[in-house]
């Protein structure tokens, strides 16, 4: 039977664009002046917590005695507020990261700011009705402030953060602003902490458990001390502990100018993906796109580069957060000034963005969301209950203030990826040894489209446009190719298939 790529590809280009995203509910939290939502968690059961800050001092902020504020609150599957908890003790206290714990209580970790004293790191439970089961503060002469937080099977707490302390609750210290890692019992006591870092500063984002010990992902700008491999001006930093935090080895990533670290998810087939922002042009940054771009990259289950992708435009793209779809495909979301490279529409000065990308970090589709106005997007996080997904952003009012915005998108977004429609086709000879290659289908067909060949960095070394039909079709690659891992990808009317190519020599 003949079948006409050309007609396959024109049929889901249209699927794609009709089964982009739509917004099924907002939730709007605001005051008289600013408040932001900040973060995302979400829970089995479907409820939705999340986590912000405000300047406002009434309307859902009321009892807001802080110049800036610190507020959580609980969202039921179906959009309606289940509760607000505005932080009003009288300090200055600002939340860092929420997790949720094995029994269903929300964790949260930040700092608290004690008038006279620099900040400590502030650590509270609240149960599933927002109710304070416990607080306390660890810390030094000097500020801390806690970012993410991991809760463990036995009921401990992993807490990381900065910190500029020599003394106190903290023994040790490289210099800057150091990581911080305590790990506390079920009623918030220290049962251990650590440092990690250098002479620079180091910050992080994310722990994850990994084979009897963790993964803490963060930045660093720093060239000793714990990082044995620095990069440029700041790095991405992943170092794996031990289960009472000894440094068992470290990574950087990134170029020579400034890298920073988001968020990395292990994928369902095996490795990592690791999301970042980079300002850098050289070392592990292959096609930049602007002034800042999303840098995502996938890494092998021993954390070795496989391929790395710049997604942007031409100004300052930030990245806030990914997951992974059950279609095997990857949402990331962020915040775009561009209007031009990969986001095809600008409504205004700052926009949040979201896309999907395939397996192979190729865009499917992407959406602007926002004003004419600064739209500041911080959070993205998937459904429990359905294939949609949150965001967490904020929306500017009539009074030139900002509103804190909750919106659910999906379901559905779009499942299908390249495996799901490309025709098959096989390369040949594979391995190959110089540079005539043939790819033959299992059936006739016609193709109008173009052929590209790259490496698993990004790097392009062929493109041309091709028209054939039959079974099989020959092309000439460039000689003296690097020997490594290729793909070959088809292009026709928006859709990409590809096949991984072995070049040896």
């Amino acid at each position: 039977m003949k079948v006409s790529l050309i007609l396959v590809f024109s049929v889901l280009v249209s699927v794609i664009s009709v089964a982009q995203p739509d917004s099924l509910w907002d939730v709007v939290f605001a005051g008289s002046k600013s408040d932001r939502a900040e973060a995302i968690v979400v829970s089995e059961t479907g409820a939705i917590f999340l986590k912000g800050s405000s300047t406002s001092r009434d309307g859902d902020f009321t009892g807001n005695e802080e110049d800036i504020g610190a507020w959580a609150a609980k969202v039921s599957e179906q959009g309606q507020v289940e509760w607000i908890n505005v932080f009003d003790d009288g300090y200055y206290e600002r939340i860092g990261g929420i997790s949720l714990t094995y029994d269903g209580n929300l964790l949260g970790v930040g700092g608290r700011e004690i008038p006279g004293r620099n900040a400590d790191f502030w650590v509270f439970l609240l149960n599933p009705s927002g109710q304070m089961l416990w607080e306390v503060t660890y810390g030094g002469t000097e500020s801390e402030g806690a970012s993410t937080a991991l809760a463990l099977e036995n009921g401990h707490y992993l807490i990381a953060g900065g910190s500029y302390s020599s003394d106190g609750d903290k023994t040790d210290y490289f210099g800057g602003y150091d990581i911080w890692l305590i790990e506390l019992d079920e009623l918030g006591n220290l049962v251990w902490e650590t440092s990690l870092g250098g002479s620079g500063d180091e910050d992080p984002e994310q722990i994850i458990p990994h084979e009897a010990g963790y993964l803490i992902l963060g930045t660093t700008s720093s060239g000793d001390g714990h990082v044995t491999h620095a990069r440029g001006a700041s790095d991405i930093w992943l170092v794996k502990v031990d289960s009472v935090g000894h440094v068992l080895w470290d990574r950087s990533y990134g170029g020579s100018d400034t890298d920073y670290s988001i968020q990395m998810i292990k994928k369902e087939d095996g490795g990592y993906l690791l999301l970042g922002a980079t300002s850098s042009t050289d070392q592990q940054i292959y096609v930049p796109k602007g002034e800042t771009d999303f840098w995502l990259v996938e890494l092998s289950p021993s954390f070795i580069v496989n391929w790395s992708r710049n997604l942007g435009g031409s100004n300052s793209d930030l990245p806030d957060g990914l997951f992974q779809t059950h279609g095997n495909t990857f949402i990331l979301a962020g915040q775009t000034s561009s209007e031009d490279g990969d986001i095809s529409t600008n409504k205004g000065s700052s926009d949040g963005w979201i896309l999907e990308v395939d397996h192979f970090g190729e865009i499917l589709w992407e959406k602007t969301i926002g004003t004419p106005y600064i739209d500041l997007f911080y959070s993205i996080a998937p459904s429990t209950t359905d294939e949609g997904f949150f965001i967490a952003m904020t929306k500017p009012d009539q009074w030139n203030y900002f509103d804190a915005l909750l919106i659910k998108y999906g379901p559905p977004y779009p499942k299908l990826t390249s495996e799901d429609t490309c025709p098959s086709f096989s390369l040949s000879p594979n391995p190959l040894p110089g540079s005539g290659l043939s790819i033959r289908f299992t059936e006739p067909l016609t193709f109008d489209g173009q052929i590209r060949l790259y490496d698993m960095l990004g790097r392009e070394f062929f493109r041309a446009p091709a028209y054939f039909g039959g079974l099989e079709y020959s092309i000439t690659l460039p000689e003296n190719l690097p020997p490594g891992q290729y793909v070959v990808e088809l292009q026709s009317a928006g859709l990409f298939c590809r096949e991984k190519l072995m070049v040896a020599r």
